[in-house]
């Protein structure tokens, strides 16, 4: 007989600790807000703010993306990172993972589907 309960709540899995993929990476850190200085791949400064019901990234002085949040904050951001940075135009994203206080847990950008910067917790390791 099968004594699995189907209602159950499955096992906790254990996340990973961020990772800071470059080692002259800068990073600002607020309340909805990261400003993140690039050496490698290239060399850009990616601003996100949250604040005020209102979403937005910035890379240099270009915005790539924007939200108004009235209801909810958007915790994946599809952006393409500008030729003028880049080199060429890359897809982007942003991955956010937000505590009951709206503080931001889990941050982590992607260019071109490769992994830039993991920040984990307020808690940065080098790869």
């Amino acid at each position: 007989m099968n004594d699995l309960n189907p209602y159950a709540s499955p096992p906790p899995i254990e996340e990973s600790p961020g990772q800071l993929m470059h080692r002259d990476t800068r990073v600002a850190r607020g309340l909805l807000h990261r400003t993140i200085t690039f050496a490698e791949p290239f060399q850009a400064q990616l601003d996100y703010d949250g604040k005020y019901f209102r979403q937005r990234v910035y890379v240099g002085q270009i915005c790539v993306w924007h939200r108004i949040s009235w209801l909810r904050i958007h915790p994946r951001i599809d952006f393409v990172w500008p030729a003028e940075v880049a080199g060429t135009a890359k897809p982007g994203r942003i991955e956010m993972k937000f505590n009951h206080l709206l503080q931001i847990v889990r941050f982590t950008v992607y260019c071109d589907g490769v992994v830039i910067y993991d920040e984990h917790k307020g808690m940065l390791t080098t790869a």
